[in-house]
């Protein structure tokens, strides 16, 4: 497997906290990778580490062959962009003025943008039909116009690889279609997409390649097709599912068995999330 990516021994976490425990995987160039496990089993801090929000405490992390902490911050930046959880733009800032900001790591000391920046900033917006909304401030726009305006400057950073901490968050199922749309289409063009996902069909349906972890270590890697198996499923979130075949797409589903337990407390096994289309 030709890796972007590439996390030999690594360890993270917070004070005296670890969150990653030794973490050896490689995730694949060009491809759409979708990160999923329970709450607090580390997924977004591995995308801090690559950004070096949080420093890597012991191992190796390699960006397209090169060590992690061998990158220039600039170097860093015109390689590797982020969309993260948190999102608050400046006061008074609007959607041109934003995506404008994904062009930084080109432009020159003054950060001044030239002509092949400006273009390349409107093509971000048009793609993100955010193109009529330039000229109005971020802060007044709805949430789902928000993430797009975001995500148009990733998409003006022009980085080989995209980082996106829970992009489909608080997004209704729409506007969460969109988002993952976008993640196939940045791969089939030739980047490296790398996604925090908590919706499993989702990861299923979309990513090309899927990694599965639990308490900071690595439960499964590989295609959705290897790694959506019952047993997979109970080891990563004690969960007992049943893995189908999507009616639509052919690709894994989980439909979550109903157990006597639940059936005593009444409440129904929650029904997996169908999209038409991939």
């Amino acid at each position: 497997m030709d890796a972007a990516l590439t996390f030999d021994g690594l360890t993270l976490g917070y004070g005296r906290r670890t969150v990653i425990d030794g973490l050896s995987v490689s995730l694949p160039r060009g491809r759409f990778t979708a990160l999923i496990g329970p709450n607090g089993c580390g997924k977004s801090t591995i995308l801090k580490a690559l950004t070096r929000v949080l420093p890597v405490a012991a191992g190796r992390v390699s960006v397209e062959g090169t060590r992690l902490q061998d990158l220039s911050a600039r170097d860093l930046a015109r390689r590797i962009s982020m969309l993260p959880q948190s999102l608050a733009a400046p006061d008074g800032v609007t959607v041109r003025q934003l995506a404008s900001y994904g062009r930084s790591p080109h432009s020159n000391i003054w950060g001044a943008l030239r002509g092949g920046d400006r273009d390349i900033v409107e093509a971000a917006l048009r793609r993100l039909g955010v193109a009529e909304l330039g000229g109005q401030p971020v802060a007044a726009l709805s949430g789902g116009q928000q993430q797009r305006a975001w995500l148009a400057m990733v998409l003006a950073q022009r980085t080989p690889i995209v980082l996106l901490d829970e992009p489909t968050t608080y997004l209704d199922i729409a506007h969460q279609v969109e988002v993952l749309e976008l993640c196939r289409e940045l791969a089939a063009e030739g980047r490296t997409v790398v996604a925090v996902l908590h919706d499993l069909n989702q990861a299923f349906r979309y990513a090309d390649h899927v990694v599965v972890l639990r308490e900071g270590g690595l439960v499964a890697s590989g295609a959705p097709a290897a790694v959506a198996d019952s047993a997979t499923l109970r080891r990563a979130f004690d969960i007992d599912a049943r893995i189908l075949a999507d009616p639509e797409a052919g690709t894994p589903m989980m439909v979550i068995r109903e157990t006597a337990e639940r059936a005593g407390r009444s409440v129904s096994a929650p029904l997996p999330c169908l999209v038409t289309g991939r």
